[in-house]
């Protein structure tokens, strides 16, 4: 491996692909070991997605008329 691939950067890897592929913080605050939430928030926080698109998906997908089925809030689209 390069010199530049210190255990430190394995670890950061390690810790953004979980929060990409949507692991809570609290769950990657005891992967981590982390002693607070606060620590993991601190440095890892910039990583999660804003609360505004969040939402905005949150509302876009209840009323986009996809089938129910698809993990959607169940709301059924117009005839």
């Amino acid at each position: 491996m390069p010199d530049a691939v210190t255990f430190h950067t394995l670890r950061h890897t390690y810790a953004s692909l979980q929060i990409a592929a949507g692991t809570s913080l609290t769950a990657l605050q005891r992967r981590m070991g982390h002693g607070s939430i606060h620590v993991t928030s601190d440095i890892y926080g910039h990583l999660l997605p804003t609360e505004d698109d969040r939402t905005r998906s949150a509302i876009d997908d209840a009323f986009s008329g996809d089938d129910p089925d698809d993990g959607g809030a169940g709301v059924p689209a117009r005839a």
